[in-house]
């Protein structure tokens, strides 16, 4: 422990400091994602199994081809 005495006292607050806000970002990170992923679950159990049938159609009858839109859509539908 004497290279840490020899530090600058601000230098002593960053290494001291940075294990404990490290660790604190990667408490917030769990959580956050915890959060996220219920709300995923949760929206996506909530669906009405008609949601899937009216966008089958929709791709089926070329509505949504030749959209941007089909790449976000599409794999929705035949994961859910």
């Amino acid at each position: 422990m004497e290279w840490f005495r020899r530090l600058t006292l601000s230098t002593q607050f960053v290494v001291a400091g940075f294990p404990i806000l490290l660790a604190g970002m990667v408490a917030i990170g769990f959580a956050v994602e915890r959060e996220i992923e219920r709300g995923v679950v949760a929206e996506v159990g909530e669906r009405e199994p008609r949601d899937e049938e009216r966008m089958a159609h929709l791709w089926t009858a070329g509505a949504l081809a030749g959209s941007s839109f089909v790449f976000v859509v599409r794999p929705l539908c035949l994961c859910v």
